[in-house]
């Protein structure tokens, strides 16, 4: 679970030391190596970088059910973003304003926007079908995700950032995970 850097000159990881992860930050050229974002007992996982590169969105259950988190590099603070449920995959709009990620939902995945200006909170995707791995695109007007369904039990879709009706892309016999945008 990995990240470059905007400028790629920085990959986010989350290595695995015992029986806790953490994010650290390596140097993209030498591979040293250049901070530890976190240090707890917890998990720290999922790491993404905002389009500026000052913070990193990333998962942690060091409050008891994993959460979206997001550490300020300029002040080297971490703060939960959201509260209670089981969060995952965080995913940066184009100008850092939101956030879209994964909430589990009565065993499914949905997904979830959020408005870091204002803090509102939006159901992009409804129960029935397992919506996961969100990624904006380039001018943050769609996000893909992988559905799960009976009729497709793996497919790529795509959807309004701002909400309306999914559009299938794909599907296909193989897993699909992590899909991405070309720049």
């Amino acid at each position: 679970a990995g990240a470059w850097s905007p400028d790629g000159q920085t990959l986010a990881l989350s290595v695995t030391d015992d029986e806790s992860s953490d994010i650290v930050l390596l140097d993209a050229v030498t591979g040293e190596e250049r901070g530890r974002l976190t240090s707890d007992p917890a998990v720290d996982t999922s790491p993404s970088w905002s389009p500026d590169g000052r913070r990193i969105a990333f998962v942690s259950d060091r409050t008891g059910s994993p959460q979206i988190w997001l550490h300020d590099l300029d002040e080297e603070r971490s703060q939960r973003l959201t509260q209670g449920g089981y969060m995952a995959s965080p995913a940066w709009s184009p100008l850092g304003d939101t956030l879209v990620y994964t909430q589990l939902v009565a065993g499914e995945a949905i997904l979830i926007r959020h408005d870091l200006d204002t803090g509102r909170i939006e159901r992009l995707t409804q129960p029935g079908a397992s919506a996961e791995s969100p990624t904006l695109s380039p001018d943050g007007r769609y996000v893909v995700f992988v559905r799960k369904t009976a009729e497709h039990p793996a497919a790529l879709w795509r959807l309004p950032v701002r909400g309306g009706a999914s559009t299938l892309l794909a599907h296909h016999a193989w897993p699909l995970y992590a899909p991405d945008w070309q720049p």
